[in-house]
């Protein structure tokens, strides 16, 4: 068994939970929630913590190119 990569809805923590049971693993160390997220807030705070209005201009034109 690998990672499981899944959002902190209590669904999946039941699901997970019940894996674990079945395939016997320690969903603690195996239960990775929102990692991809949490190294995107990372990523900007680097690149974005000198200038924030800097951020603010690339979330909107992104809105643009995305609308």
């Amino acid at each position: 068994m690998g990672y499981f990569i899944v959002d902190n809805a209590d669904n999946n923590n039941t699901y997970i939970n019940n894996l674990s049971v079945e395939f016997r693993f320690n969903p603690l160390y195996c239960y990775l929630c929102y990692i991809g997220h949490i190294i995107n807030l990372v990523t900007y705070i680097l690149l974005f913590s000198a200038n924030l209005n800097a951020l603010d201009k690339e979330e909107e034109d992104l809105d643009i190119v995305l609308h």
